[in-house]
This record gives structure tokens, C-alpha cells and sequence, in this order.
């Protein structure tokens, strides 16, 4: 909590964390990104709560399909400039 984590990317850093099954990002700015939640259950499969809501399968799922999805801009605005279009 109260980390100042502000972009998608930082979450990157907690992929490798394989007994991290609950985080807290409600305090942070990433909150004001509306992807932030969809972002975070994709790259991080083992979550099983995400500020204080639990993660059901249902929602890893849709969160998941959501994710691969979305185009990278949505998710980092200067990929714009790199001609970046969509997720791997």
C-alpha cells in the first residue's frame, strides 16, 4: 500500500513473485488506470485477491481474454509513438 506505483509496467517487477497471492493497489495512482485490475489479474495468475475482492475464475478468465485483447496504447500511451499496436 501507499507504494506510488503509477504505471501498468511496474507491475511487470511481481510476475516473477510465484507465493504472491494477495495485493493491495488501492492506495497507489495505478487505481486511476481503468485497466489496472484486468492488467494485474492476467500478469499475475497466482493472485488470489486484489484489494480486498477476491479473484474467482470466472474473473481470471475474462480478465485474461480482456488483457490479450487490448491494444498496448490503451495500456502504455507512448507506444503510440512507437507504432506498437497490440498485446504479444
Amino acid at each position: 500500500r501507499k507504494n506510488k506505483i503509477s504505471s501498468l509496467s511496474e507491475l511487470y517487477y511481481l510476475s516473477e513473485l510465484e507465493n504472491l497471492h494477495v495485493l493491495w493497489l488501492s492506495d497507489n495512482p495505478i487505481v486511476l488506470n481503468e485497466h489496472y485490475r484486468v492488467f494485474t489479474i492476467a500478469i499475475l495468475p497466482n493472485l488470489t485477491k486484489l484489494d480486498e475482492i477476491d479473484i474467482d475464475e470466472e474473473e481470471r478468465e475474462k480478465s485474461s481474454k480482456q488483457f490479450h485483447d487490448l491494444k498496448l496504447y490503451e495500456i502504455y500511451p507512448d507506444n503510440r509513438k512507437q507504432g506498437i499496436s497490440k498485446a504479444n
